[in-house]
């Protein structure tokens, strides 16, 4: 089936054009969309292994995922359109000139000269889901990046009354604290 643009719409469940960007039909307050960036030479399997490792990592349910989104071309590459699939949900396209007017905390220089905009997965995400929390900076496999963002308005949005959402996980992990050292004889009591 062809959508209105004249482009053939995808034929696996799920993993269709998705709204034009800046619209947030059909996405679940609360929910998370995951940004996507990736070479042309991504593995079908790489994209959706890098979200449900991220997911996992942040302690994020697959579940909560309502949307994809990513560079205008891209939802036809199949490590998106498997992803899509394996997540049972939709993909935005956002065109570079979009993306590039989205502000993000990890810009690069080498997707800015590839693509023209400083960012893809992050802002994709962003832009997916206007006045969204990026709760996930991006993600870097081999050939592919990620990020996620929880849309606006939902539960994690409301005043908590249990404990705290965890804080957003940071770019790039900190390794882990060294373990105290024991106390020498002299100084046990």
């Amino acid at each position: 089936m062809r959508g209105s643009d004249g482009v053939p719409d995808v034929d696996e469940p799920g993993a269709g054009a998705g709204p034009r960007p800046g619209e947030a039909a059909g996405l679940r307050p609360g929910g998370l969309v995951v940004g996507v960036g990736l070479r042309p030479s991504t593995a079908p399997a790489e994209v959706l292994g890098l979200i449900r490792r991220t997911l996992a990592e942040a302690g994020l349910p697959g579940t909560s995922v309502v949307r994809l989104a990513t560079l205008a071309g891209k939802a036809g590459h199949p490590a998106v359109r498997r992803a899509a699939a394996g997540l049972g949900t939709d993909v935005d396209e956002h065109p570079a000139e979009v993306l590039a007017g989205v502000a993000v905390p990890h810009p690069s220089a080498a997707v800015a000269a590839a693509v023209g905009s400083v960012s893809v997965a992050e802002a994709a995400a962003l832009a997916s889901a206007p006045g969204g929390e990026l709760v996930v900076p991006k993600r870097k496999s081999a050939a592919a990046t990620v990020a996620v963002v929880r849309v606006p308005g939902g539960p994690a949005d409301a005043p908590a009354s249990g404990p705290a959402r965890p804080d957003p996980l940071p770019a790039h992990p900190a390794p882990a604290p060294a373990p105290a050292p024991a106390p020498a004889v002299g100084d046990l009591p």
